[in-house]
């Protein structure tokens, strides 16, 4: 690489470290990737890294960037997507912590509204939309959502959800 693809490296994104050889890989999110490698990288040659599987294979990995630029609240639902994606084509994680997923839920609020809401495994909630209706809350989280997947999060631009958000702010 030269110096000025190394620069271009300083977004945030996710990259991967690869064995193609044993269908293998290591996949990680930053808000600079460059940053983030270079720190990596440091820590197999030192043997120090917390994932100890890199360390014997350092000689088969490749680098792969996967998706650039990612706004920062979309990191960790998109490094999932990417762990998801390699898993279901028969590729090993050397991660050791599983991916963050959401579930998407409609709930009824205090407010009477209903609200959809992505749930992980921890039960945080982020509240994606506000809407009158049920329907709406079932429209928006069909075209959003398709299948109930979420791979990135998308907000609902109406009214009320704005409103909802910007007071959560």
């Amino acid at each position: 690489m030269t110096l000025i693809e190394l620069e271009s490296l300083s977004v945030s994104g996710i990259w991967a470290l690869a064995n193609p050889v044993d269908k293998k890989i290591f996949i990680s999110y930053s808000n600079n990737i460059l940053s983030s490698l270079s720190r990596n990288i440091s820590e197999i040659l030192d043997n120090s890294h917390s994932c100890r599987q890199l360390i014997p294979d350092y000689n088969k990995l490749e680098l792969m960037i996967l998706e650039t630029p990612i706004p920062s609240n979309q990191l960790k639902v998109k490094s999932g997507h990417y762990m998801d994606h390699y898993k279901d084509n028969g590729w090993s994680l050397y991660n050791a912590n599983p991916p963050v997923k959401y579930t998407v839920k409609t709930l009824i609020a205090k407010d009477c509204k209903a609200h959809v809401v992505l749930v992980n495994k921890r039960n945080d909630k982020l509240v994606v939309g506000v809407f009158d209706t049920i329907h709406e809350a079932d429209e928006f989280t069909s075209s959003a959502y398709p299948n109930n997947t979420v791979t990135t999060i998308i907000y609902s631009q109406n009214s009320l959800s704005k409103e909802f958000l910007r007071k959560k702010v």
